[in-house]
This record gives structure tokens, sequence and C-alpha cells, in this order.
């Protein structure tokens, strides 16, 4: 589950594709090909994944019984979740970072 979570955010974050391939999740998954079949689940309609939407598929273009195969994405809040904080970072000087860590000042924001 953390593997496809992060593979999707990768994928939306540094590739700007928000939509993968269930199969190629399935791929990241499986260290050889028949263990594609026992990790659909991981993807599929019963997953956690999709029961806590996390992962969004378009349930309105799936046929009957492909749910690991369709196009996959994390919801937005999951990847805002994700990203909480990331890139809002202080940036410190070298010599504020070194004053710190002598137990100086608290550096500054």
């Amino acid at each position: 589950e953390m593997l496809v979570t992060l593979h999707l955010l990768f994928a939306e974050v540094l590739e700007g594709d928000a939509w993968i391939s269930g199969v190629e999740c399935l791929r990241i998954l499986a260290s050889h090909r028949n263990e594609v079949f026992t990790k659909r689940e991981v993807v599929g309609p019963r997953g956690r994944l999709r029961r806590r939407g996390i992962l969004l598929v378009p349930e309105d273009q799936l046929p009957p019984g492909k749910g690991a195969l369709c196009e996959m994405s994390l919801a937005d809040w999951a990847s805002e979740a994700l990203l909480a904080g990331v890139g809002d970072g202080v940036r410190l000087a070298r010599e504020e970072i070194e004053r710190f860590l002598e137990g100086g000042e608290e550096p500054s924001s």
C-alpha cells in the first residue's frame, strides 16, 4: 500500500501525471509475474486504499471486475496530507545552524 501511494505521489509531483495505470502499480508491487495475481487486492475495489478514499478510480468507466486494471490517482486530500509542510521548511544560514548546535540562540525563521 505504501509503495503504491508513494509511486502515485511521485508520479503526480515529479512527472505531472496524476493518473497511473493499475497495471503499473501492480508491477512495482510484484517481484515476479505470479505475484501480480495476489497483489491485485491492494489496488482492487475492496483494498484499503480504495475503501478509505485514498486511491481514486473512475468508477463510471470501469468494466465489471476490472477495478485493478484501470487508471488510478491519489485523492487530492491524500496528496495534500502527504505533502504537508514540504517546501515550507525554514531556510537557515550555516552560521545560524552552527550557533544553534553550539547551544546559542534559537535560529530565526
